[in-house]
């Protein structure tokens, strides 16, 4: 494990409206983008747009994973039935450190915690996309290969 990871202090955090702009900046990150299902940049309104719509929704719950006070990564659960379905990233200053399976141990946990009738949790990752499955392997989750192109993982709940 990485030392300078070790002393850090990592806190997760709910998302707030201040926050938006973080998260614009995150998600049109060239490697974020290459890693998406939808590659195309995203117009600054309709980030707007959607990030108020997510931030008002309670089928969605975004964190903000932060390292010594800084934010580092986000995760974003949807929520239906008894699933929630994640999309999360690493700031480009951050990755290489193990922070995905923090992020996503962290978060699960959390939502758990907060949310506690769901189940299921899973989340699409491309094949090519090795730090994500990375990620999900050392966060736990359990594979099921969707497709030549993605990979699902998923982690169940038992009470």
């Amino acid at each position: 494990m990485n030392q300078a990871k070790t002393e850090a202090s990592i806190t997760l955090r709910r998302a707030t409206s201040d926050d938006m702009m973080l998260y614009f900046e995150w998600a049109n990150d060239p490697d974020v983008r290459k890693n998406s299902f939808s590659q195309e940049p995203i117009p600054l309104e309709a980030h707007k747009d959607w990030f108020t719509r997510k931030l008002n929704d309670t089928n969605a719950v975004l964190y903000v994973l932060e390292v010594d006070g800084v934010p580092a990564g986000q995760i974003r659960f949807d929520l239906k039935n008894d699933e929630a379905e994640i999309g999360f990233s690493i700031a480009q200053q951050f990755r290489g450190k193990g922070l995905g399976s923090d992020i996503l141990r962290y978060s699960c946990a959390a939502l758990w915690r907060d949310k506690g009738t769901f189940l299921l949790i899973c989340g699409a990752v491309k094949t090519e996309n090795t730090a994500s499955n990375r990620a999900f392997e050392r966060a736990g989750f359990t594979t099921s290969p969707t497709s030549t192109e993605s990979i699902t993982y998923y982690i169940i709940r038992y009470e």
